[in-house]
C-alpha cells in the first residue's frame, strides 16, 4: 500500500511540473543518427561523433543516477506534515538546469564536428523540413 501511494504522489508531483521542466523533449537520439548517416559524414568526423555519443550517455548516466537521489529528497519533502513546494519546485529546476547543461555541451561539440552544410541540414531534419 505504501509503495503505491508513493508511486501515486510520484506521479503526481512529477506531473504538476511535466509541462515547466520536461526532460527528454528536447531531440530523439535515434532520429539524430538517423539524420547523421545522412550527411556523407568523413571518417574523422564519425569517429569525433562516435566519441561524443560515448561521452554524452556517461553524463547522461550520471545525470539518471544522481536525478534518483534528488527523486528520494523530494519525495521526503512531499512526506513532511507541511508541503515544502518551494524546496521540490527548487530540486526540479536544479534537475532542469543540469540536464540543460549537459545537451548545450552535447551540442556545442556537435556543432563544431560538423560544418554550416550538415548542421542546416540536420535542423531541417528536426524541423520537419524537406
Amino acid at each position: 500500500m505504501k509503495k503505491a501511494l508513493f508511486c501515486l504522489c510520484f506521479v503526481f508531483v512529477c506531473g504538476a511540473f511535466a509541462d515547466k521542466f520536461d526532460m527528454d523533449s528536447w531531440r530523439d537520439l535515434n532520429q539524430l543518427h538517423r539524420s547523421l548517416k545522412k550527411l556523407h559524414l568523413s571518417d574523422s568526423q564519425e569517429e569525433a561523433i562516435k566519441n561524443l555519443f560515448k561521452q554524452y550517455h556517461l553524463r547522461l548516466k550520471k545525470f539518471w543516477e544522481t536525478r534518483g537521489e534528488t527523486d528520494e529528497l523530494v519525495m521526503r519533502l512531499f512526506s513532511q506534515e507541511k508541503l515544502d513546494a518551494q524546496g521540490i519546485e527548487d530540486k526540479f529546476k536544479e534537475n532542469y538546469q543540469k540536464k540543460s547543461k549537459i545537451d548545450a555541451k552535447f551540442l556545442e561539440n556537435l556543432h563544431s564536428i560538423l560544418n554550416n552544410e550538415q548542421r542546416i541540414e540536420i535542423s531541417r531534419d528536426f524541423k520537419g523540413e524537406d
